[in-house]
């Protein structure tokens, strides 16, 4: 990883680099699951998503996580009660037939 100018917003990383950021996450796509990616965006391997996508999904995750505890945190400061989230969200019956199924790692049991 190359830090150009450290005020910038950018940073350069080598694939090894950005694909050792993934950590600990998990590959939770199965073939039959890749293989429909590949029908919608093109060519996609198993290797691509470990060493690209995992890592940038466990970046907008924390990023996700810090940006709801920032919220927390300033309606805690502000006095506000917190707002009731749901722990789901599900489809409205009426445009449930009208949508396509979702691939079997993006179901929620």
């Amino acid at each position: 990883m190359t830090h150009p100018d450290e005020l910038s917003a950018y940073m350069i990383f080598s694939r090894s680099d950005w694909a050792a950021l993934r950590a600990s996450t998990s590959l939770t796509l199965s073939e039959a699951d890749l293989t429909a990616l590949r029908g919608l965006n093109g060519p996609i391997t198993s290797a691509e998503v470990s060493d690209v996508y995992l890592p940038l999904t466990r970046l907008l995750n924390l990023h996700f996580s810090a940006a709801r505890n920032l919220m927390q945190v300033k309606a805690e400061f502000l006095g506000r009660p917190r707002a009731v989230r749901p722990t789901s969200w599900r489809w409205p019956a009426a445009s449930a037939s009208a949508r396509a199924p979702l691939p079997a790692c993006c179901v929620r049991s």
